[in-house]
């Protein structure tokens, strides 16, 4: 049943409804966001947010429209549009506001957009007004977040970089050392690396494959290269640059590269950092960020056309040491299994011992050996006499020794 109106108690309240104006907007975006920029011949209010831009501006035939639209920092690869649109899509779904939606640049990488909209050609009140301002831009901050989780490209870093590094959150531009480099990494959930003597090298292995942090150049440049699992022949060299050499042609942001040593051919990776200036926590925890995962998408793409032209490699077996001595006793021991004493390592002392009492030949009674193969004593007996039987030829006489 439906309540009477007459009995709801709504709050008693002297804002009215009044015409939607840009300098209305204004003076609530004011009240809700610090730092901000309006422009009223355009009837646009922007401003940024930790990880997305807002506009706020007037829109319909006569203003009557209010627009927010946040667009995300970071554009996506398109080999990514799978898992973007299917985020997109169950976040529709779910939330009221705001609304999610991509769009393409002109180099073909996808921008991902969020909106909501008020329609106040019926007046507003500024407590309406506000209310919709607050909750456009909260719930966009939360849609970020969610986005972030599903694909980590859409946003860039995701928020905390520098403390789970370990360092304060500054804008100053630090030395870029093989310690940072670690923590980076640490903060990505990758604890097992190795540093080179020099300290200019970290190499771990990400995806299954090896990836190196090279500082070079006397610290002016760092360079982050990750290698391909197979590796080819020589002979498919020219195939292979062909390939890298499309790649390279493209958007692509990772320069690849083949690499031959000892007539092998290994594909790998490559993006370089100017860090003669140092970088901020953010910056250097970026660059390990699209490091981690970057490659392992490019690799995605490129994998399938050098499938034919790289072939996984059997490791070496080479034997240590330690192995070669034990293989040398296994064959002496084999030699002189019978008479110990003919092997020249064995001294007089080594032979009392082995001839001890516990190594004394015993006579092997023939109705024992019956009674182990599971015969008793008849049977042992009657297997005896067909043994015997075999021996003689037709005529019953037994063969003589020739």
């Amino acid at each position: 049943m439906t309540p009477d109106s007459s009995s709801v108690a709504f709050p008693a309240t002297t804002d009215t409804a009044r015409p939607l104006t840009f300098d209305r907007v204004v003076d609530v975006v004011d009240a809700l966001i610090d730092h901000f920029k309006s422009d009223a011949d355009k009837a646009e209010i922007t401003f940024r947010l930790s990880k997305f831009n807002v506009l706020i501006a007037l829109a319909g035939k006569w203003g009557e429209v209010l627009l927010v639209k946040g667009t995300l920092n970071a554009s996506v690869d398109p080999r990514l549009a799978g898992y973007l649109a299917q985020t997109i899509n169950d976040m529709n779904t779910r939330r009221m506001v705001p609304v999610a939606y991509t769009s393409v640049t002109e180099r073909g990488y996808l921008l991902t957009h969020l909106r909501a909209s008020l329609d106040a050609e019926a007046w507003v009140t500024d407590a309406q007004l506000r209310d919709f301002l607050d909750t456009a831009i909260s719930t966009m901050v939360d849609a970020v977040r969610e986005l972030s989780e599903a694909v980590p490209e859409v946003v860039g870093p995701p928020d905390g970089y520098a403390e789970a590094m370990g360092e304060a959150p500054t804008t100053t531009p630090l030395p870029v050392t093989a310690d940072r480099i670690r923590a980076a990494l640490s903060a990505e959930g990758i604890v097992h690396t190795e540093v080179s003597e020099d300290e200019m090298t970290v190499r771990c292995r990400i995806e299954g494959r090896w990836t190196f942090f090279r500082i070079i150049n006397d610290g002016r440049w760092l360079t982050i290269r990750t290698f391909s699992q197979d590796k080819g022949e020589l002979s498919q060299l020219f195939a292979i640059s062909a390939v890298l050499d499309d790649y390279n042609a493209g958007d692509a942001w990772l320069l690849a590269s083949a690499t031959v040593h000892e007539d092998e051919v290994q594909v790998s990776l490559a993006r370089n950092w100017l860090i003669g200036n140092g970088m901020t926590a953010a910056q250097l925890r970026y660059a390990v960020h699209t490091a981690v995962h970057g490659a392992y998408i490019s690799f995605e793409s490129l994998e399938p056309q050098l499938a034919p032209l790289l072939a996984p490699q059997l490791p070496e077996i080479t034997r240590t040491e330690e192995a070669e001595d034990a293989i040398q006793l296994f064959a002496a021991d084999s030699d002189t299994a019978d008479d110990p004493a003919e092997d020249e390592d064995w001294v007089d002392e080594d032979w009392e011992e082995w001839e001890d009492e516990d190594y004394v030949e015993r006579p092997v009674d023939p109705n024992q050996m019956g009674l182990d193969l599971g015969l008793t004593d008849d049977k042992a007996e009657k297997a005896e006499d067909a043994a015997e039987e075999d021996e003689r030829g037709e005529d019953g006489t037994t063969p003589q020794a020739e």
